[in-house]
């Protein structure tokens, strides 16, 4: 909005909780465009009484504009903190929704090898089904999808088994793209980076580039710039590693790419001249020439990513070691609907989107069958945008949301149980990692933590609302590190809006801005480094750049508003109504006003679910068996 506000040291004594610019200290200048909640306690630094009390009187006026400025715009997330500044709504998972697809190109029977599944796959039309029957198919290899429009299904997620247990190769049970992006991910091919010279402003979908020789429409690019000391700060030299691999890439930094963690995945429609047309707009607000931003892509990949593919209605049993359920690579708007992958492994996923835009995984259940270990990862990412994980469920799966490398994206309504597999650190569930997420968004989730990890990286703009963070786990045997909410050194600009946080009587202290103190009973743990690490500084960026307002938290056993009332809060920052899903639910499902109904974990369709095996009464707009179905021969 360009409206700027000036503090100065003068206020009067103690007022209370007041409306205050987000974070914005006194003597510091602020926007309209970054307005939160802040307490204001000046005094004045004179010595007559008549100028002392002439700048009290100015600071009460002050402070009712103020007031009555922010009234004028009830709602606590400012619009540069919303993707593309205006928020996410139409902007992640598959466009236009999952197909239904009815025609039925090839139906193969139990039983059916790898290489008769794979053959329907690779010749498939677009927009035709290869249907598997029920029972169980025993795969000596993954299966790949290498087209676009053609979906796996099978007759439900209990119903055909893929048993990968035993196959040849890495990748895991179903990959939708290839891995041609590894060459160059470990050894970047500078002619490929491209100065991004114009259309920085958050929004835009048009860019400039200094050259777009090589460049065509339908490539997916990736767009970075140099680390800023206020969004992605982190050192070069990475004094908090060792800086994961893979994570990202430069050409200063293969593999790593720590120089440049701000990034974004997009996808080129239109080329005139220098200006690149976008499929997305600009996530983030601080994108600007001071920082070299630049674009780049893959030569390896010289057609556009694979499109509008998804596998359904399964699922996929893995050795539970180094083998993945579903993976993404080089894909626009691909899914996973209904599928039920048991497995994972140290530090590998059950759902991977990496160099994706637009994928979509809804409706899943990631489930081990008591093989878990406390490095499993449910649903990973590396370098992915505008994907939806929706209404998905995560019993005994390690960290199931690892959040690494991601932007613009929302998780959503997902249910987390039973997640801690050994005594001491608590799984957080919602784990950041590396790879600098930003400016994602997470909504009704039903989860032990909400956690900004700094170990390997911070994150920026990212906004967690009306979720039910617990504080520990349905397996009560976290030891340390139990706080619903934790926020790093090098998390900058986060929201924190309309949660219910803690459980009575559990967590009563409010926060931590030291250590070690209160592992198992504070609310916010915030600032400092991850995993209790004490000896590093507190970073007071991560505190004054954070909005809170209107959580509520067992440690006060109340709302702590900042400024704003429940019915301030939208219900949702992606949905315009009530999803169909929710059947006689209430929505939203968390509201800090209600907390006991909040906490009742059948409040979601994804935790109704789990509990009672259906989905809830009056649920409509579900996975649906297709109608009018016929076969074509292959």
């Amino acid at each position: 909005m360009n409206i700027k506000t000036f503090i100065r040291s003068v206020s009067c004594r103690k007022l209370g909780r007041l409306v205050m610019l987000s974070g914005i200290k006194v003597g510091q200048t602020a926007f309209a465009s970054d307005v939160g909640p802040l307490e204001l306690a000046c005094r004045p630094a004179v010595r007559s009484p008549l100028l002392a009390w002439s700048m009290k009187l100015a600071c009460l006026v002050f402070l009712g504009l103020a007031l009555s400025f922010v009234a004028r715009a009830s709602d606590p997330l400012p619009a540069a903190r919303k993707s593309g500044g205006v928020g996410w709504a139409g902007r992640v998972g598959v466009p236009g929704g999952i197909p239904n697809r009815t025609t039925i190109y090839a139906n193969l029977p139990a039983g059916a090898t790898a290489s008769s599944i794979q053959s329907a796959l690779d010749s498939c039309p677009s927009n035709q089904v290869v249907q598997l029957a029920a029972g169980t198919y025993t795969l000596s290899s993954k299966l790949r999808i290498n087209r676009s429009g053609v979906t796996l299904r099978g007759a439900g997620m209990k119903k055909t088994i893929l048993d990968i247990s035993n196959a040849s190769g890495s990748g895991g049970g179903v990959q939708i793209g290839t891995d041609d992006w590894y060459n160059e991910w470990t050894s970047p091919n500078s002619s490929l980076h491209r100065n991004w010279t114009g259309g920085y402003a958050q929004g835009s979908t048009v860019i400039t580039v200094s050259d777009v020789s090589g460049l065509s429409v339908g490539k997916i690019i990736l767009m970075d710039q140099n680390n800023d000391q206020d969004t992605s700060v982190v050192s070069d030299t990475n004094p908090d590693g060792p800086y994961v691999n893979l994570e990202y890439t430069s050409v200063a930094h293969p593999n790593f790419g720590y120089d440049r963690a701000q990034t974004q995945v997009n996808m080129v429609t239109a080329i005139n001249g220098n200006n690149v047309t976008l499929s997305e707009p600009v996530y983030m607000p601080n994108w600007n020439a001071a920082n070299n931003p630049q674009i780049w892509w893959f030569s390896a990949y010289s057609n556009p990513p694979w499109k509008f593919s998804g596998v359904e209605d399964l699922k996929i049993v893995t050795s539970h070691n180094d083998q993945e359920g579903v993976t993404f690579r080089y894909t626009y708007a691909c899914w996973a609907k209904n599928v039920w992958v048991s497995g994972g492994g140290a530090h590998d996923a059950y759902f991977f989107p990496l160099l994706s835009l637009r994928t979509e995984i809804r409706h899943c259940l990631l489930d081990p069958e008591g093989h878990q270990s406390i490095d499993d990862y449910g649903i990973r990412t590396i370098a992915a945008s505008g994907i939806l994980v929706e209404d998905n469920i995560g019993n005994g799966c390690g960290t199931m949301i690892m959040d690494n490398g991601v932007s613009g994206s929302v998780y959503a309504y997902n249910y987390m149980t039973n997640l801690q597999t050994q005594s001491g650190q608590m799984t957080a569930g919602i784990y950041s990692h590396g790879g600098f997420p930003n400016m994602n968004l997470y909504e009704g989730n039903y989860a032990p933590k909400w956690d900004r990890n700094s170990q390997w990286n911070g994150s920026a703009y990212e906004t967690c609302f009306r979720n039910r963070l617990v504080g520990d786990d349905e397996t009560p045997i976290s030891t340390v590190q139990n706080e619903p909410v934790e926020i790093n050194a090098t998390n900058r600009h986060h929201s924190v809006i309309g949660n219910v946080l803690g459980i009575t009587g559990t967590h009563t202290v409010y926060e931590v801005t030291n250590c070690p103190q209160n592992e198992t009973t504070r609310i916010y743990y915030l600032g400092l480094r991850s995993q209790g690490d004490c000896g590093s500084p507190f970073d007071p960026a991560t505190y004054t750049t954070l909005i809170r307002a209107g959580n509520w938290d067992a440690a006060t056993r109340g709302i702590v508003s900042n400024g704003y009332t429940p019915s301030d809060l939208p219900n949702s920052y992606y949905l315009t109504s009530k999803p169909a899903y929710f059947g006689n639910l209430n929505w939203p499902p968390v509201d800090p006003s209600n907390p006991t109904y909040s906490s009742s974990r059948t409040n979601i369709p994804a935790a109704y679910r789990f509990i009672f095996g259906v989905d809830p009464p009056g649920a409509s707009n579900l996975p649906a068996p297709p109608s009018n179905l016929r076969v074509v021969s292959p």
